[in-house]
């Protein structure tokens, strides 16, 4: 499912904009100065995919309008609550004033569901939670009230008995969103201590993203490595039945097509190091049957790989066009990412330069954790990045997208990454 249109009206009680995603061309690209919503027009998607409902009713806006691409709409309107005297729309304290927030699914058909959060449903929700005494423990206008929402699913678990809700919830099941954020290098996790049944968090603890991607894809290959030993295993259990009770062979130009296109596959696969030295012999005609047995399950085996082949081929490709200095980049199922200096010495991934980082980080994540026929949003790409990757990056978005049917949306203000697109972007400030 992928965004046609998006109306924002009121951000920050300022900003209106109208972005018709469909008028241009892929990747989308939403610039402008700092302050203008960059970051939050690409926050409010992924929020929104992942159900959080309750940012909706933090974010200071009036109305958000989306259209997807199959005719299902979702509005959500923002209120300040009839109980507030005294209220002034254009007053700073409307950031934090109780508000009510409507969000309404309209079919493709014209039905229209609509769920309501508002301050009394959502205290309930936190007593739902947790237990009383505790609850009030938070503030439920404080950021900490917030995340414990995002940790704790018995939160949105307390309006499970509102229909609408659940109707709402279920279509959005169908938006796929990966966001990428500024921050790529060190992902921040939370250890989180409890005292007196009153849960506390510690410092965060800060790993090298690029350690990660390393396991990942070490992981990855050995995942794939094993599902294509059980697929071979199940073949080779039924080659002596085939050789047995067939008689059917390829003629010579089939045979050699079907072996070209075989041990291409092979090499590519052992520079993975995901099979060993497999041998396709030549066509004889003596032994036509069994080499087209022989053959043809090979050919079955391997289609295992298929679909992270494609990713692998692309990401390599990609990681080898920015020509790292004295560097060269491999990967394989022992040791994941395999960094060698010019002179045949291992590297560390640490050691890799910040901009070399962000760019194996940003790649492997758009590649291998963006699903197929979703939507992709990447802020401020630039960072860290030399000017000469830079221009390289629309391009090589470009590639993604189309290689899994992906709507990318990229926020940025680099004239590098933007190149020669400035008439294709989305300025923010132009709109305003």
């Amino acid at each position: 499912m992928k965004i046609d249109v998006l109306i924002i009206e009121r951000l920050f009680n300022t900003f209106n904009y109208t972005i018709k995603l469909s008028d241009y061309k892929s990747p989308f690209i939403v610039t402008g100065l700092n302050g203008y919503g960059k970051t939050t027009i690409l926050t409010i998607i992924k929020r929104l995919s992942e159900k959080d409902f309750f940012y909706f009713y933090r974010l200071p806006f009036n109305k958000i309008n989306i259209l997807f691409d199959n005719g299902t709409k979702v509005n959500i309107l923002s209120k300040k609550e009839t109980t507030q005297e005294g209220y002034d729309e254009n007053d700073d304290y409307n950031l934090t004033v109780p508000r009510v927030v409507t969000f309404t699914l309209v079919t493709n058909q014209g039905v229209e569901y609509t769920f309501e959060l508002n301050k009394k449903e959502i205290i309930c929700a936190a007593k739902f939670m947790y237990q009383d005494g505790l609850c009030a423990r938070y503030n439920v206008n404080s950021d900490k009230f917030y995340e414990q929402t995002l940790k704790n699913k018995a939160f949105y678990r307390y309006f499970g008995h509102n229909e609408n809700f659940n109707l709402i919830s279920m279509m959005l099941d169908g938006l796929k969103v990966t966001f990428i954020t500024a921050q790529r290098l060190y992902p921040v996790e939370k250890k989180e201590e409890v005292y007196d049944d009153y849960p506390f968090e510690s410092e965060p603890i800060r790993r090298p993203k690029i350690s990660e991607v390393s396991c990942l894809i070490k992981e990855l290959l050995e995942r794939e490595k094993k599902n294509f030993q059980n697929k071979s295993e199940y073949i080779d259990n039924k080659l002596m039945d085939s050789l047995l009770s067939d008689t059917w062979a390829l003629d010579e130009h089939s045979y050699g097509e079907l072996k070209d296109n075989v041990s291409k596959k092979i090499a590519d696969l052992r520079s993975f190091g995901l099979v060993g030295n497999i041998v396709i012999h030549p066509y004889t005609k003596a032994h036509e049957h069994i080499l087209s047995v022989y053959l043809k399950n090979m050919d079955e085996k391997l289609k295992t790989y298929d679909n992270i082949l494609s990713k692998l081929k692309l990401f390599n490709t990609m990681i080898n066009s920015l020509k790292f200095v004295n560097k060269s980049i491999s990967y394989n199922p022992e040791r994941g990412l395999v960094i060698k200096t010019s002179d045949g010495l291992f590297l560390d991934e640490n050691k890799l330069s910040s901009g070399e980082q962000n760019e194996i980080v940003m790649l492997y994540e758009m590649i291998f954790e963006v699903a197929d026929n979703s939507i992709l949003l990447v802020d401020e790409p630039e960072i860290s990045l030399h000017v000469a990757w830079q221009n390289k990056f629309l391009d090589m978005m470009s590639d993604i997208a189309s290689n899994g049917n992906i709507q990318v949306v990229v926020a940025t203000h680099s004239p590098q990454i933007i190149g020669n697109r400035w008439f294709e972007c989305y300025d923010l400030c132009e709109q305003e």
